[in-house]
């Protein structure tokens, strides 16, 4: 049974919340797709903060709680086949190699301790009628 990982990433300081998902878009996420070859999940979404447009400061856009709550720039949502298929990923993402050159990127848009990965349930789904 497929289940989902997911990550809250921040961005480095100096970068715009463009630059970061540019960057992320075009440059981790084919880098990770090299590195881990056919271990790569069977889909990795990335959903950016929207900001509030006229914000020079990047303000996200909040219906409930404060702006400054929203401490991360994305949520990724990655979707392994199953636990063999998340073994696999993981394992091959901790090759010292891998792991070596992945952080390496990270560390040029992802903010220090910016990274917040964990497991997540199958999605409990409400639909209109």
């Amino acid at each position: 049974m497929s289940f989902v990982i997911t990550a809250l990433e921040t961005r480095k300081p100096g970068w715009t919340p463009k630059q970061f998902a540019d960057y992320y878009d075009n440059v981790h996420v084919p880098l990770l797709k090299e590195c881990v070859g056919d271990d790569f999940p069977i889909s990795h979404f990335r959903y950016y903060i929207k900001r509030v447009s006229s914000a020079p400061d990047f303000t996200p856009l909040v219906f409930a709680g404060a702006p400054e709550d929203i401490k991360f720039d994305s949520i990724t949502i990655m979707t392994v086949k199953d636990d063999a298929h998340a073994t696999r990923f993981h394992a091959k993402y901790a090759e010292p190699e891998i792991y070596a050159r992945m952080e390496e990127d990270a560390a040029k848009y992802i903010a220090d301790a910016g990274v917040k990965v964990f497991g997540v349930e199958a999605p409990h789904i409400t639909e209109s009628e």
